[in-house]
């Protein structure tokens, strides 16, 4: 069989060679689609484990399950990161847990030890009040909108681990040594 122009400015009857070419594509489209479902829905639970250090309340929740966020966990979160002072929650953004989880995987934190929480959330009160005692909180500080994270990874060097946070180059990342914590933020990547 050859192509033919028919009447309708097309082409007629496709070749054999086109024919099943055409439909060896369409077979590989057909049995890739549930592959490609598998890849995209099988992206690795996330999970974290976390003590706060104000609170004393320890949560260990897979935030991220069949390539979604779980929102019971999200509001979980949420509530276990609040401002301690004030009590008030905030809706935490979802990137940073990422941003900490990726940050756990690349210094191979073990999950049987959990990562301490200095300071989640702040209401604009307390940063505030914050900053009048110490002129480094940052005035429109990321904590209070619910998009930073003060955080001690277990057995692992400060500025060892900042140096692999900044490689990842998936926010702010700021040292304490004196206090011990190192700063992680969703905002633009940037280090001190």
């Amino acid at each position: 069989m050859t192509d033919q122009p028919n009447d309708f400015g097309g082409m007629g009857m496709p070749s054999r060679r086109r024919l099943l070419g055409g439909l060896a594509a369409s077979l590989a489209v057909i049995v890739a689609r549930p592959a490609l479902a598998v890849v995209a829905e099988g992206r690795p639970d996330r999970r974290l484990h976390l003590y706060n250090v104000n609170t004393l309340e320890t949560i260990d929740v897979a935030y991220f399950r069949d390539g979604r966020y779980q929102p019971d966990a999200l509001q979980q979160l949420s509530r276990f990161l609040r401002d301690y002072r004030s009590g008030r929650v905030a809706r935490m953004d979802p990137g940073v847990y990422d941003y900490l989880h990726d940050l756990q995987e690349a210094v191979r934190v073990d999950d049987a030890q959990p990562t301490k929480i200095v300071s989640g959330y702040r209401s604009p009160e307390t940063n505030g009040a914050r900053r009048r005692r110490d002129r480094s909180v940052a005035r429109d500080s990321y904590h209070t909108r619910g998009q930073a994270l003060d955080v001690v990874l277990p057995d692992r060097n400060l500025l060892a681990v900042r140096a692999v946070a900044v490689k990842l180059e998936r926010g702010g990342v700021g040292a304490y040594p004196r206090a011990g914590f190192l700063h992680l933020d969703v905002g633009p990547a940037r280090s001190w």
